[in-house]
């Protein structure tokens, strides 16, 4: 979960659309569109899209250290 914890780091670190803008998608056929409002959106040909952003706050996130925790947060989204 390496990834997870690059966007979601702890206190003292960048603000989210700071971490936002570190992300980098490369598939092919996709295209980044103007981000807006702190999101980051990517569409395809066939007109799929996928929109990346970071909330303020925790949202009740528990340690990312704790993978069990975290599986079960994911879980009862």
């Amino acid at each position: 979960m390496s990834w997870l914890k690059r966007l979601w780091p702890g206190r003292g670190e960048p603000s989210s659309p700071e971490r936002l803008r570190g992300v980098s998608l490369a598939m092919q056929g996709w295209s980044e569109e103007t981000p807006s409002g702190g999101m980051r959106v990517w569409r395809n040909p066939h007109g799929d899209v996928l929109t990346l952003a970071a909330p303020d706050g925790s949202l009740g996130l528990p340690s990312l250290s704790d993978e069990t925790a975290v599986r079960g947060w994911c879980r009862a989204l």
